[in-house]
């Protein structure tokens, strides 16, 4: 299994003798254990004071190197299980040359060990400690090496340090360091010969450019979340409390650490979407070969038939296909929970972040209130209380005028007017004195260059928060977003699991009862008589034609749940909207509702009013929907929930195969069982005519005996006759003469 990993660390000061000594195996690692881990080790490029212990480096550097300092830099590297030890050796060497040179003392090892979650993989990985102190041919002692560079006498102070993962380029050169690995690796790959690869990019970036390539496959294993170490302690740990449990799966779920719980649940998603992808290969290869010509659906059914029948690949998963409709049952609830837990928690996000989704206008205000210590703040505030008094003012004096015109007003309404309308004067004139002074002051204020190059920082600062904040709910919606597609896939998947089940049930269950008729059909041809042999065809023939009949009645059923691809759209864009879409449908048919009642109508003027409000209702929704379905993210997740739904025509197309085909196979049973019909017809009627000559043969046998055994009877002259095998003789009676009888 190709695995990528390669990371690099800092080491300070008081560590670097002791981690030399555990990738070394040496000191107190030295155990029998430990190092039956080590493959290989070694050290290069160490200066003139370094004696035999090449190790004795690294204590010098934590003696000398100063307080706050770095003692070593170390690459951590994933080595490829598929490559022989001495195949890794050359290729973390060459990494080495690469990434090291000859101008940094350096010591490294290569182990191996089982993994700590799969014992039966081995983990190999190498550790490459270098030292940032580069190595420029002038000659120092064990002490002065470690000291600060100067520039203008080096001679005269330490060596100079590599500074490359420095704060200010660290990032882009360890993204430099793991691009370069990852090439190192596939071209070793490549030359011996094999198709593993490797990437040292994000699982979100692989997976974009999967979506981007239309690898859908490898898109749907991508999406995943990405595991996080755990360290050897943790690990061995919960190996340790999951061993306790009966089922290690409870463990896992319910009592581990949340740092276990999402490895294993990053695990459990990773190799469930690798066996979905490979139970969803087989069945496209069994089932179906090419669903892009409508024009051949018959003759592509007949090759997906052919295939199901020849290749029994689903049958040899029947056993596991329970197991994973459990873990995708597993899964579909955890993503539920996870989908629950995101949505609360963008709704408290959105109620803490609320005040920092500004408008640009606010933006401003807000920067001027800064600017000038909320005295335009304060300058708005009375502002809007003036108008305020003001506005009560008119409606005060209007309401006046109103019951003055109609002669209502009586005097002791109009003190109650007079007096309301003093205090609000007064109000609005202590509130006003000296307002516009102040306003006109203010915008003096503000209008300086200075003060308008103070404002626009205060506002730039003010708006990267708010983007900051608009940016958080963006990532928190598309995150829920991708929940709840991984929430429709999964489900539209033990669907369509539960659905190739049955389909294989129902086929083993077809073809046996065409194996039995066929068995029905040997039986009744050894049956010798043919009118019992007549009448199991004839029982035959209407057993067979029910089943004909019920196949025929589903196999067009099936017709009905065949899934559109614009229902399976529209789902998807409901669910990826969070029922937005179903709603904008839904308005859209009542419109044309309400049309329809206008029209007969034309003068309701509350079903006019209802119209025009759920046609500007419509138009939001719609311009709404439009830009977040829009975004390449909407298109490509909204496309996955899509191809998972068509899945379970697969399975139907399947099930219209295998009914076509036992059609197909009863129609000729009944052809041959009607050919035998007409056989035992005429077996019947041989028979009839075989029986009416033994009978009529028996009866004239019968009338002879009969004529024989009479009294008068008796032989004439010497004339004998014997009849069958008697010995009895006839003789003439000469008496039957006289009675007017001849011989």
């Amino acid at each position: 299994m190709a695995t990528y990993h390669c990371s690099v660390k800092h080491g300070t000061v008081g560590i670097a003798r002791p981690h030399a000594n555990y990738i070394c195996r040496e000191g107190k690692y030295g155990t029998a254990k430990m190092k039956e881990q080590l493959v290989y080790k070694e050290s290069g490029n160490m200066p003139s004071f370094v004696g035999e212990d090449q190790l004795d480096y690294w204590d010098a550097a934590d003696e000398f190197t100063r307080i706050n300092g770095r003692t070593y830099e170390e690459f951590e590297l994933a080595l490829p299980q598929e490559l022989s030890d001495e195949d890794n050796l050359k290729l973390v060497k060459a990494f080495i040359d690469e990434e090291v040179g000859e101008t940094h003392a350096y010591t490294f090892a290569i182990h191996s060990k089982p993994a700590a979650n799969d014992r039966e993989q081995r983990q190999i990985h190498a550790h490459i400690m270098y030292s940032p102190k580069v190595q420029d041919g002038i000659e120092r002692s064990r002490e002065k090496f470690f000291k600060q560079y100067y520039a203008k006498e080096p001679e005269r102070q330490g060596a100079k340090n590599d500074t490359r993962f420095s704060k200010l380029t660290g990032k882009m050169e360890i993204s430099n360091v793991r691009l370069r690995w990852e090439q190192m690796v596939n071209r070793a790959y490549e030359e011996h010969g094999l198709e593993h690869r490797v990437s040292s990019k994000s699982l979100a970036v692989q997976y974009a450019e999967a979506l981007i390539n239309g690898d859908k496959d490898k898109a749907f294993v991508l999406d995943r979340m990405p595991q996080v170490h755990l360290g050897p302690k943790l690990t061995y740990t919960s190996l340790r409390e999951a061993a306790k449990y009966i089922d290690p799966k409870k463990y896992y779920l319910e009592e581990a650490p949340k740092k276990v719980r999402h490895n294993f649940l990053a695990r459990q998603q990773k190799q469930l979407a690798e066996d979905i992808i490979i139970h969803r290969r087989e069945r496209i290869l069994t089932l179906k070969e090419n669903l892009e010509i409508k024009a051949q659906e018959r003759s592509i059914r007949a090759e997906v038939a052919e295939k199901v029948l020849s290749e029994p690949v689903i049958e040899r998963h029947e056993e596991n296909a329970k197991d994973i409709e459990k873990e995708l049952s597993a899964r579909l609830t955890v993503s539920q929970a996870e989908l629950s837990a995101a949505t609360k928690e963008l709704q408290q996000f959105r109620q803490q972040k609320e005040n920092y989704l500004l408008s640009e206008q606010k933006i401003k205000e807000l920067a001027n209130d800064i600017y000038t210590k909320q005295e335009s703040k304060r300058i708005r505030t009375q502002v809007a209380k003036c108008k305020a008094d003001m506005a009560a003012l008119n409606e005060l004096k209007a309401e006046w005028n109103e019951k003055a015109k109609t002669g209502t007003l009586t005097p002791e309404e109009e003190k109650q007017y007079m007096q309301q309308a003093k205090s609000l004067q007064d109000a609005y004139t202590k509130r006003s004195a000296g307002l516009k002074e102040r306003i006109e002051k203010m915008k003096q204020s503000l209008a300086t260059e200075k003060a308008q190059k103070a404002t626009k920082e205060i506002a730039d600062s003010i708006r990267q928060r708010v983007e900051v904040a608009r940016q958080r709910i963006e990532d928190r919606k598309e995150r829920i977003n991708n929940l709840r597609a991984q929430s429709f896939i999964l489900n539209s998947s033990r669907t369509n699991l539960i659905e190739m089940e049955k389909f294989v049930h129902e086929k083993n269950k077809l073809w046996n009862r065409m194996e039995r008729n066929g068995l029905d059909i040997e039986k009744i041809k050894t049956v010798k008589n043919p009118n019992e042999r007549m009448k199991l065809i004839r029982s035959k023939i209407v057993e067979i034609n029910y089943q004909e009949r019920g196949l025929e009645y589903r196999s067009q059923k099936l017709n009905r749940f065949m899934m559109k691809e614009e229902f399976a759209r529209n789902a998807a864009k409901s669910v990826y909207t969070h029922g937005q879409y179903k709603k904008y449908v839904k308005l859209g048919q009542e419109i044309e509702k309400l049309r329809k009642e206008i029209l007969l109508a034309p003068s309701n003027a509350s079903l006019t009013a209802k119209l025009d409000e759920q046609l500007q209702q419509h138009q939001a929704l719609k311009e709404k929907l439009t830009q977040t379905l829009s975004t390449p993210h909407a298109q490509a997740s909204i496309q996955r929930m899509v191809d998972a739904r068509m899945e379970k025509n697969y399975v139907l197309e399947a099930r219209k195969t295998v009914m076509e085909e036992n059609l197909h196979e009863i129609r000729l049973m009944k052809d041959e069982l009607a050919g035998m019909r007409e056989h035992a017809a005429q077996d019947i009627v041989l028979e009839q005519q075989r029986s009416g000559l033994e009978q009529a043969a028996s009866s004239l046998v019968d009338n002879i005996k009969e004529i024989a055994s009479l009294k008068e009877a008796h032989s004439l002259g010497s004339l004998t006759a014997r009849i069958g095998n008697s010995s009895d003789h006839l003789y003439k009676d000469r008496s039957l003469s006289h009675g007017g009888y001849e011989r």
